[in-house]
């Protein structure tokens, strides 16, 4: 078993990989070839930062990192970590988390970002070893669309148009915490995917936005105005997702900070349900 750096030409084999890899995986992954592709560049893939492992050619596990500044440090995002099932418990993880540190750290490196499962004990025992600290949890959540759908919400006094320019320094200003990196501003600018980012408005002024992929009903980011809350205005941009999200069938908010007690009683309140929790974590470089 041999480990090396990534190439763009390693995706065929990689995807193969991916897709056996998270076979067995807590939460069921659906993912096409174009939407994995589209996964890796919103997240900052880097070919020559990731690492694979082979055994006779074979690509068997792979430890996918995106590169980009985090809380202005040089940062390396474990996107994903994947071992396929007959090859687990052969130190393979190890191996490759061995061959990317002296990597990172010659790149200019100095810290590396994770998200894991709360469920998955093994896993965060493994990465608490390592040196990883937790630096907040995550809640995940998500509702069918036909319980928005079927909601009547309306206000007389706004309306919901998409924005074609996001202002995003002015979106900031609603936030009471940051996204994680999959949502974060950077990723959302690196995006190819097809998204949609409306906006609540008050006349002309901006009270609320969104961000919809509507073809697998993500929402990376949803926030409203701190003076215009609790008016509806939120669950009327949910709405409005549902619907633009109907062939998806859902809809899904991943890694709400938990700390946010606010934001998780809107969505509770509105039906969300709580399908996963993860610890984000921080190694020191």
């Amino acid at each position: 078993m041999i480990c090396r750096s990534l190439q763009p030409e390693d995706f065929e084999a990689l995807y193969s990989t991916f897709i056996e890899a998270f076979s067995d995986y807590q939460i069921k992954i659906q993912m096409t070839k174009e939407r994995f592709n589209a996964i890796n560049i919103r997240r900052g893939l880097n070919y020559e930062l990731s690492v694979g492992a082979f055994d006779d050619n074979k690509m068997v596990g792979f430890t996918l990192n995106g590169i980009d500044l985090w809380e202005d440090k040089l940062t390396a995002y474990d996107m994903c970590t994947g071992v396929i099932p007959e090859h687990r418990g052969k130190g393979i993880g190890n191996s490759m988390f061995a061959f990317l540190l002296p990597k990172l750290r010659m790149a200019g490196v100095k810290q590396y970002l994770l998200e894991v499962l709360r469920s998955n004990e093994a896993a965060h025992k493994l990465y608490t070893r390592k040196g990883f600290r937790e630096t907040r949890k995550l809640e995940c959540l998500k509702i069918t669309s036909s319980k928005l759908s079927a909601k009547t919400i309306t206000r007389q006094d706004t309306a919901i148009r998409q924005i074609e320019k996001p202002d995003w320094s002015r979106f900031e200003t609603f936030w009471d915490w940051n996204p994680s990196w999959q949502n974060s501003i950077d990723s959302m600018k690196r995006c190819p995917e097809e998204k949609m980012v409306y906006g609540v408005f008050h006349g002309d002024e901006l009270r609320a936005y969104g961000i919809l992929y509507p073809e697998s009903g993500d929402i990376p980011q949803i926030a409203v105005d701190k003076d215009f809350r609790r008016r509806g205005i939120g669950s009327l941009l949910l709405k409005e997702f549902a619907e633009r999200a109907g062939a998806a069938g859902k809809l899904s908010i991943v890694n709400i900070d938990s700390s946010s007690k606010e934001t998780l009683s809107f969505f509770e309140s509105i039906g969300f349900e709580n399908f996963a929790g993860q610890y984000e974590m921080m190694l020191d470089l």
